[in-house]
């Protein structure tokens, strides 16, 4: 698989802002989706990028837990 078509390790620390960035990404399709003014999009795709940071930044604990050897 080529580098830059990989999804980042969980254990590396720029895996949080993939997590935002996915995160907005998908609070703004479901925004648009539902037929939302702008305002509320904006409001979406903000609330989307903190839900996908801390789905991210718990994945990114886990996942170094896992490589310390303490779970």
């Amino acid at each position: 698989m080529l580098p830059f078509a990989s999804i980042p390790d969980p254990a590396e620390s720029t895996f949080i802002a993939f997590g935002a960035a996915i995160g907005a990404f998908a609070g703004r399709a479901i925004a648009r989706r539902r037929g939302y003014d702008a305002d509320n999009r904006m409001h979406w795709t903000v609330e989307g990028s903190f839900y996908g940071t801390g789905i991210a930044l718990g994945a990114y604990l886990i996942a170094n837990a896992v490589k310390a050897g303490i779970l």
